[in-house]
């Protein structure tokens, strides 16, 4: 993924330039960014200023991911995997053996 501390918008980065009063960054489990500014808003500066949050960030979503590997038919729920039990409606599975 792009970085950021270049100075340039990372080509994965959506920008909606609007009138707010102050801007919003976002970033999505893929590691693209989307921020939402006013339209004189320096967002070189802003991207900068947040590199080492937008890193932590894609870091948790990395861990995230590598951690739900292999439990792809299991719910992700409040960062705990849970296994599905079919019925009538969503029942969370308890006992001696952890979901992990």
């Amino acid at each position: 993924m792009n970085r950021v501390e270049d100075g340039r918008i990372p080509a994965a980065t959506t920008v909606v330039r609007k009138a707010v009063r102050s801007a919003r960054l976002q970033v999505r489990p893929d590691g693209t960014l989307r921020v939402v500014a006013p339209p004189s808003f320096d967002v070189e500066g802003f991207l900068q200023h947040n590199a080492a949050w937008i890193e932590e960030q894609r870091a948790k979503f990395d861990r995230l991911a590598a951690g739900g590997r292999g439990k792809e038919d299991h719910l992700l729920l409040h960062g705990q995997f849970y296994h599905l039990v079919p019925g009538a409606r969503f029942t969370k599975k308890t006992g001696r053996r952890p979901l992990l």
